[in-house]
């Protein structure tokens, strides 16, 4: 079986874990991780469990998650608190549920807690250590398409920390 790395859970019986690879966020710059997707307001499945967070890789290294913060400006946040490898140009979900039958079909990575997506305006921000790597604010003052079922998608051309704060 192929290991998995930092899950604690030897696999391919070698005798250990395999090893988490990549950069640790103390050596990820702002804007190499950044928001790219946000589901606030599902609709075939309640907020509760279709909520989730899209970020992408926007370095040329593979980068470990773990440790990284998601928050808004008020008391909502959560962090990752296992290794999850984020690869070069690559994205990861993080969603309120891992079960594709109950959240709406999404494949996430992480399931968090205490973070929830106002459906009018909010913030994503991605820090770790109290240092902002990406924030994302939304709203439909903003000029923001606020509609029920569909996400806050960031336009591929503009896969940029400053480009994803324009709606």
């Amino acid at each position: 079986a192929e290991d998995i790395p930092g899950d604690g859970i030897d696999q391919d019986c070698s005798g250990s874990d395999a090893e988490v690879t990549g950069r640790i966020l103390d050596d990820v710059l702002t804007g190499e991780l950044i928001v790219t997707e946000v589901m606030n307001n599902p609709y075939s499945v309640g907020d509760d469990v279709g909520e989730w967070v899209e970020i992408f890789n926007n370095s040329n290294s593979d980068i470990d998650l773990n440790g990284l913060v998601v928050s808004d400006n008020g008391d909502d946040s959560f962090t990752v608190t296992e290794s999850i490898l984020i690869p070069s140009r690559e994205h990861v979900v993080f969603g309120l549920s891992l079960d594709t039958a109950v959240n709406g079909g999404v494949t996430a990575s992480f399931a968090y807690s205490g973070f929830i997506l106002s459906n009018n305006a909010d913030e994503v921000i991605l820090s770790h250590n109290g240092r902002v790597l990406d924030e994302m604010v939304y709203s439909s003052d903003l000029g923001y398409g606020m509609s029920v079922g569909k996400s806050l998608s960031l336009d591929v051309d503009k896969y940029d920390f400053n480009d994803n704060d324009v709606s």
